[in-house]
């Protein structure tokens, strides 16, 4: 029996690759990942990304914004204000509400109780 060697049976759809490849460029560009609504076809696209990632594309990048707010606010001193630029909000305010509706809680009342805790 031949071996394959570097096969990958993943590589073998396209599709998947271009999915995979749109999740980690969300992943690594939230601000501009903000802007979902640019895709061509974006009807088809987000029922092609829900398919392959199991969630809405607008859903997977708010649990990586929140992922990176929760890490932003833990681990640097940074104001609200920069985090929510850096995280790609346009307005603290929205970073506030956003983290306020997930978490329970503000961004700074969060960084307040967490290092209570510690």
């Amino acid at each position: 029996m031949a071996k394959f060697s570097g096969f990958n049976p993943e590589d073998a759809c396209p599709l998947g690759r271009w999915i995979r490849r749109a999740a980690a460029s969300m992943r690594a560009e939230t601000r501009r990942a903000a802007a979902l609504d640019t895709f061509d076809c974006r009807a088809h696209f987000f029922r092609l990304f829900g398919s392959s990632i199991g969630l809405p594309p607008k859903v997977y990048l708010n649990l990586i914004r929140m992922e990176e707010a929760v890490d932003a606010v833990l681990n640097q001193s940074a104001s609200v204000c920069k985090t929510s630029n850096q995280i790609g909000f346009t307005e603290p305010a929205h970073l506030t509400r956003f983290f306020r509706n997930r978490a329970g809680v503000s961004p700074r009342e969060f960084r307040k109780v967490s290092r209570l805790a510690s």
